[in-house]
């Protein structure tokens, strides 16, 4: 028998359901699984490991600027180890950081309202959060040189700026110098208040990224010192007063994030290697360090498989020498997957305090042998400090001072890529870097690359101002725009060797 459907009464009954289904609709399709907010300091841990993993742990390390540094060096697949970039990875190095400051910019106005708090927790997240963000700033004006800045992030608003201006380096340097790092010094030295554990770098101790913040900015002056006029009366200011400007004081300070060693979170540099063997140390650090008896040798380094002696690779090499050839790196450095590695170190705020005695006129000499000491004892190597102070090739000369803190610098950031490409440029030590042109350079008669090329992307999204920023700068269009113009503080004419990179053995 065929039933009769009344209309009326169906209309009525999915009013109702509509009715019911609207009433808790945002409920019900909610996922769990995909939160639309989440606490500022969970933003804020994905920033320090996804940040700290890029800049000391990914490409950009590993097979760029580990290599141009000469540091480390390729021994397969060794094309960037030449100054041969492949397709597309300047895209993902210029905007990561983009993507760490939004991120960051969450944090910051998450926590805004630090000054109505009781707790003082959010202003020691907010002023940790200024300096992380300062951190990333500088790692990325100092490859690349003008970025965007003051309108990066303003995608955020409604009718917020997609197309933003470049920045001089300058002016960034001046902002975060003066501003930023500053007001992060004033909010985290007014709390000792905890802001959790989510921090995986100091544990939430506002004290830690004081000293840190402090640091980063005693980094900064060093780096724009033959730029900037106040640089080195604001260091005498802040080495004049301990008590409102904090630097670190021993290794228990150093900006280290340390890996538990299981998947996800395992040292990025053994995720990269434990199945590889194409990196090895370069012949520039075994040397340095053959030539001076370094104890860090077999920390940095393997033996070589052929006959266990320490051959670091050429770097730059026309040919591929083959791994049992090379010595691999440390397996504390690259086959440990609970490695930490280092965003700053209180080595290198001694090595800072020596050089801007030496340029002052004072007495570098404990702060020159105190970085020394520092980087020994990190490694666990402290016993064997006294004999290297000793040795005729590291001993304090006062007239050759600068060259024997920088050079001494640049092997304490063993690893530090970005850090070690910068201040090989500023400093041009060690020598031997400058001396030699690679063997199979992709571009002959030009020497050092003196800043990575901009992305891509960059010039299809935001075509008009970066050419305005190439313009400005001076890049030429030839050789990827890596040679022909400095950065902002990068003052000394880049030498152009006339001999090729000898590969001895």
């Amino acid at each position: 028998m065929k039933k009769t459907i009344n209309i009326s009464m169906v209309i009525l009954l999915l009013v109702g359901l509509g009715l019911s289904c609207t009433k808790n609709f945002e409920e019900i399709n909610t996922s769990p699984n995909a939160p639309t907010d989440v606490p500022a300091i969970m933003v804020f841990t994905n920033v320090e490991i996804n940040s700290v993993n890029n800049w000391l742990g990914g490409w950009i390390q590993h097979t760029y600027l580990g290599c141009w540094s000469q540091q480390w060096a390729k021994v397969q697949y060794i094309d960037e180890d030449k100054y041969q970039l492949r397709a597309g990875q300047q895209d993902g190095f210029f905007n990561a950081n983009y993507t760490y400051q939004k991120n960051l910019k969450i944090v910051l106005d998450k926590t805004a309202d630090y000054a109505a708090t009781d707790t003082k927790t959010d202003d020691a997240l907010h002023g940790a959060a200024l300096v992380l963000s300062a951190w990333n700033w500088m790692q990325t004006t100092d490859v690349f040189g003008d970025i965007p800045y003051s309108e990066a992030i303003g995608g955020f608003d409604a009718d917020g700026i997609l197309t933003p201006v470049y920045d001089t380096q300058e002016s960034i340097y001046m902002d975060l110098i003066n501003n930023i790092l500053p007001m992060a010094n004033t909010l985290l030295g007014s709390t000792s208040m905890n802001f959790g554990a989510g921090d995986v770098i100091y544990g939430g101790d506002p004290i830690a990224w004081q000293k840190f913040a402090n640091s980063l900015r005693l980094r900064m002056l060093t780096r724009t010192s033959e730029a900037y006029s106040e640089a080195d009366s604001k260091i005498a200011e802040m080495l004049g007063d301990s008590g409102k400007w904090p630097l670190m004081e021993s290794n228990l300070d150093n900006c280290t994030l340390v890996y538990p060693g299981v998947l996800p979170y395992r040292n990025p540099i053994y995720n990269t290697l434990y199945t590889r063997t194409d990196q090895s140390i370069s012949q520039t650090a075994v040397n340095f360090m053959k030539d001076r008896d370094d104890p860090r040798l077999p920390v940095f380094a393997q033996p070589r498989g052929l006959d266990g002696e320490y051959k670091g690779q050429q770097n730059g090499a026309a040919n591929d020498p083959g791994v049992n050839n090379r010595s691999l790196l440390g397996i504390q450095i690259a086959y440990t997957s609970d490695a930490p590695v280092f965003l700053l170190q209180y080595a290198e705020v001694e090595f800072y305090i020596a050089e801007y005695k030496a340029r002052t006129g004072g007495n570098p000499q404990a702060n020159y042998e105190a970085g020394i000491r520092a980087s020994f004892d990190n490694w666990g190597l402290g016993d064997a400090a006294d004999a290297y102070l000793a040795h005729a090739k590291v001993a304090f000369d006062g007239s050759k001072a600068v060259e024997l803190i920088t050079e001494q610098k640049w092997m304490a950031i063993f690893g530090q890529g970005v850090e070690a490409f910068a201040e090989v440029r500023r400093t041009h030590t060690p020598s031997r870097i400058f001396e030699y042109e690679l063997e199979g350079t992709e571009y002959p008669g030009l020497g050092l690359p003196i800043r990575m090329p901009y992305s891509d992307g960059e010039q299809s999204e935001n075509g008009l101002n970066l050419n305005d920023a190439k313009s400005r700068q001076s890049i030429p269009n030839l050789n990827d725009g890596m040679f022909g113009a400095r950065v902002w503080w990068d003052v000394r004419e880049n030498p152009i060797p006339t001999e090729k990179d000898p590969q001895d053995g």
